[in-house]
């Protein structure tokens, strides 16, 4: 017996495992989030991060339990996890201080904008995932690329590191201990 035929069940129940209990954590705590200030607009945000990428959880799963005679899922059977990044951009903006964000307004429309194409070429042109290959689609390179993927690659990495930024900018422009902790937590 060879050890890939060991190894890879076993991953396979160890990514099982992981993603179920990240898609529980992550829904729990976007409930909890919501229901201690449920008409506060970051606490919306914050918990629509963690929904949307409970998606990213959900799809991971539903991959990796469903056998291949049932034939693939399309990729958004949990739902897309690129709305996880212009929510927490989005959250972000709330908590800069008022000026800095009033010049960014522009951009989170432009994210959202940004992210709602992208989330509909996935779902209905080749631009962004050009198709499955014949791997099993736990692993990365399951989906071939399509021209646009880079962008989209970008896209996801650019729009969290703005996030980041603007939640530095609240952690030093805070003037008591306790607020500076939470965003320090946050960032």
């Amino acid at each position: 017996m060879e050890v890939i035929e060991i190894v890879e069940p076993f991953l396979f129940t160890l990514t099982s495992f992981i993603n179920f209990l990240c898609l529980a954590l992550s829904l729990w705590l976007g409930f909890y989030i919501v229901t201690r200030s449920p008409r506060s607009r970051v606490s919306w945000l914050a918990s629509g991060t963690l929904w949307s990428l409970s998606g990213s959880f959900l799809n991971t799963l539903t991959y990796i339990t469903v056998s291949p005679e049932q034939g693939t899922l399309p990729w958004w059977w949990g739902w897309s996890a690129a709305f996880a990044a212009p929510f927490w951009f989005h959250m972000s903006v709330f908590l800069i201080p008022s000026k800095l964000a009033s010049k960014q307004r522009p951009l989170v429309i432009l994210v959202y904008f940004l992210t709602l194409n992208f989330v509909a070429m996935e779902a209905y042109t080749t631009w962004v995932f050009a198709g499955a290959t014949a791997k099993p689609p736990i692993y990365n390179s399951a989906q071939r690329p399509g021209p646009l993927y880079l962008l989209f690659g970008l896209f996801l990495i650019v729009v969290p590191a703005l996030a980041l930024y603007n939640l530095r900018l609240s952690w030093k422009q805070a003037k008591s201990l306790p607020i500076q902790r939470q965003f320090l937590t946050l960032l």
